[in-house]
């Protein structure tokens, strides 16, 4: 892989580029029996997804067309669908903006994992991710390019898609 270069790109606060940051309610696994809504989770893996539910009723979901961090180890995900969350320990955030599509959510959860700080010398509240300052592409009226965030998670999603397809057929004898 090449490495990106972000010289020209803009410094942006998290708050400033999402609508709503919020804390996800505390749920525990427990109190739910198995269904088809995702349970997500301070997970690393699966999209922080540790198993899916039943929501009891509809306050217990939280909405999707979000990014959802992890404050334990800064891990960020889109979720695509409603879910419910567990936000035990120091908890789960949730982050929208107004008409986000997925290949730019994806570019912001990568853009907001590399601004963490790695050693995690700071405890992610729901103010340290709101302060946090993330390098994004920018347009000449030093607006975030949504475009080009868009279309190069675009590009890279289909060259994924691509590259799996190409994995499964060598699995299936090149069939």
């Amino acid at each position: 892989m090449k490495k990106v270069d972000t010289s020209s790109w803009g410094e942006f606060r998290v708050k400033d580029i999402f609508d709503t940051i919020a804390r996800a309610k505390r749920r525990t696994i427990t109190s739910y029996v198995e269904g088809d809504t995702p349970y997500v989770t301070n997970s690393t893996y699966n999209n922080g997804i540790s198993a899916y539910l039943s929501p009891k009723d509809s306050g217990d979901i939280e909405s999707g067309h979000c990014i959802t961090v992890n404050t334990v180890d800064g891990s960020t995900f889109w979720q695509e669908r409603d879910f419910l969350a567990n936000s035990s320990g120091n908890g789960l955030l949730k982050l929208y903006r107004d008409g986000m599509d997925k290949p730019t959510a994806l570019f912001l959860c990568a853009a907001i994992k590399v601004s963490l700080d790695p050693n995690f010398t700071v405890m992610l509240t729901t103010g340290v991710v709101k302060e946090l300052i993330i390098k994004l592409p920018q347009t000449s009226s030093g607006a975030p390019d949504w475009e080009y965030m868009r279309h190069t998670m675009e590009t890279l999603l289909v060259r994924q898609e691509t590259n799996l397809n190409a994995l499964q057929e060598l699995g299936n004898g090149g069939e």
